[in-house]
């Protein structure tokens, strides 16, 4: 069995950009209700399909929601012994196991990261140069091309922010940024303790796989 040693520190925090700057997009406004036109039903027979479908799709949400609750509780279980038994490690498992009496499940940490909008939380359970190394801020820029005027398409692509802000067109971009962690981060975090692992999958979580053992 190989042992890690605690990461090296790195010179800064996580470093981030200003995105939107002073442009903010209004809240959405909610559609009014719809009515549909009915499918025609002279023998009744849609509507019998209409019931029978409603009950099956009803037992097929409690069966789905059972199966969600159950991976749930076994993930969260499955994470203390994770980084428990994975602490220290340089190749650590990818997985534990989950054994009954007529199967096994295992439950996988896969090296994929929803992000956190939150680095300032990060940066307070690892520290700012550990931050610094192991995350990195991703974002994202979309522009609603519907939402600018045609004749002043062509200077807001050219300009963006500043077009988008001078012909009063500000709902036209929206952003998103968040931190997420480099490929490194997923071994190199079993130098933590699972307290702290267990804090950053608070606000950066990886993705989970659970499954039957073939």
């Amino acid at each position: 069995m190989t042992t890690t040693t605690a990461p090296k520190p790195a010179a800064s925090g996580i470093q981030m950009l200003d995105i939107l700057g002073d442009l903010a997009k209004p809240a959405a406004t909610k559609s009014s209700a719809k009515t549909y036109p009915p499918i025609p039903d002279p023998d009744g027979s849609v509507g019998q399909l209409a019931d029978q479908l409603a009950n099956d799709l009803d037992e097929w949400k409690a069966l789905d929601a059972s199966v969600t609750t159950g991976k749930a509780e076994l993930t969260a279980l499955g994470r203390q012994a994770f980084y428990t038994a994975n602490r220290g490690l340089k190749e650590p498992a990818s997985s534990v196991v989950a054994r009954g009496k007529k199967s096994e499940i295992l439950v996988t940490f896969q090296n994929r990261y929803t992000g956190s909008a939150d680095p300032a939380a990060v940066t307070a359970l690892i520290g700012a140069d550990d931050a610094g190394r192991f995350f990195y801020q991703s974002f994202e820029l979309k522009i609603d091309g519907d939402s600018i005027p045609a004749d002043k398409a062509p200077a807001i692509i050219a300009e963006i922010r500043e077009v988008l802000a001078r012909h009063d067109c500000p709902a036209a971009l929206s952003a998103a940024a968040k931190v997420k962690p480099t490929k490194e981060y997923h071994a190199a975090r079993h130098a933590w303790s699972p307290e702290i692992n267990l804090g950053l999958d608070r606000l950066v979580p990886p993705v989970a796989v659970v499954k039957v053992k073939s």
